[in-house]
């Protein structure tokens, strides 16, 4: 049984060989690996404002609170900072009109 023969010339098919076995045969243009990496990196920069949070930024005493806050008694909650002790008081409740404002 005899192969099919090619349509290539032999310089040709030289060609596609020496690209196949480099493994470059499939590879994309760099035009194309240009564009790719652009649209990458702009999907980067979406992803990353969206979901990375912000360090905490430390107040006047340097410390950056961690509020523990206690059971809601009434229209406000007492809030405590599990790191330096400072006490805060925080509101039990949020207006009706906050929620509208929710996606």
């Amino acid at each position: 049984m005899s192969l099919p023969t090619s349509n290539m010339t032999p310089d040709e098919e030289a060609r596609w060989v020496a690209a196949a076995t480099a493994g470059t045969l499939n590879r994309p243009s760099p035009r194309t690996q240009a564009a790719h990496a652009e649209k990458l990196a702009e999907h980067r920069r979406r992803v990353n404002k969206r979901t990375l949070p912000r360090a905490p930024k430390p107040n006047r005493e340097g410390c950056v609170h961690h509020w523990l806050l206690g059971t809601p008694t009434g229209p406000v909650t007492q809030g405590r900072c599990k790191k330096c002790g400072e006490e805060r008081e925080y509101p039990s409740w949020e207006p009706a009109e906050a929620w509208s404002l929710r996606k």
